[in-house]
């Protein structure tokens, strides 16, 4: 074998011995880094950590079973209570009575005024027999027909007690009064009392009329 044979073989070992370094210093540079092992517990999620707690207002964190959170509203407005059967009869009661008292004529002979009486307390009846005979009397004089017809529009209840058995109730109404050929319409409200006898039943003690709207 030449010199210059031999020459070439060194020099191509040489490079291979170089290219075979830098192989494996480039691959150890490149691989992976190794993360050491943590306990997740103690890691911070940006959606837990944003989440109110129960005790804060307007939401409270509840568990899912598939895991996880939800958001679950506090200031749900509750139903509305359910309305006083006490108050729901007076009112209903102190309408008609309403009705029945601002309600007669002249050639009615003031019928639903008379029938008030089984349902009204001994004060309430004496009333009503001393106005029956003022109206009585101020229509002898005349044949003109006179009346007032009263619609109740609602009611409000400012006492009830079952107890103490005594009611006020102020009552909204729509009257219609015809006297000859005058006709006349408008508001006006009245304030009706009960009392409830022995048996429970309301009885009409007043009726006081307000001023005409």
């Amino acid at each position: 074998m030449g010199r210059r044979n031999i020459i070439l073989i060194g020099v191509t070992v040489i490079l291979a011995i170089s290219v075979g370094v830098a192989s494996f210093l480039f691959l150890r540079n490149t691989d992976p880094e190794v993360i050491p092992e943590q306990d997740i517990s103690q890691l911070s999620s940006p959606v837990r950590d944003s989440l109110p707690t129960s005790g804060g207002s307007g939401s409270r964190t509840s568990p899912l079973s598939g895991g996880g959170t939800e958001i679950v509203p506090e200031n749900i407005p509750l139903p509305p209570p359910p309305e006083n059967e006490t108050y729901a009869l007076v009112g209903n009661k102190a309408k008609n009575y309403a009705e029945r008292f601002g309600s007669f004529s002249s050639h009615g002979n003031f019928a639903n005024l008379v029938s008030l009486r089984s349902v009204s307390t001994p004060q309430m009846q004496q009333w009503i027999d001393g106005i029956v005979i003022q109206y009585a009397t101020d229509n002898l004089s005349t044949t003109e027909y006179s009346g007032t017809l009263t619609k109740a529009l609602g009611a409000r209840v400012f006492l009830a007690d079952e107890e103490q058995g005594f009611a006020i109730v102020e009552v909204d109404t729509l009257r219609r009064e015809e006297k000859g050929d005058i006709v006349d319409t408008y508001y006006q409200t009245i304030t009706i009392e009960m009392k409830q006898d022995t048996g429970g039943t309301w009885l009409l003690d007043g009726a006081y009329w307000g001023d005409i709207q």
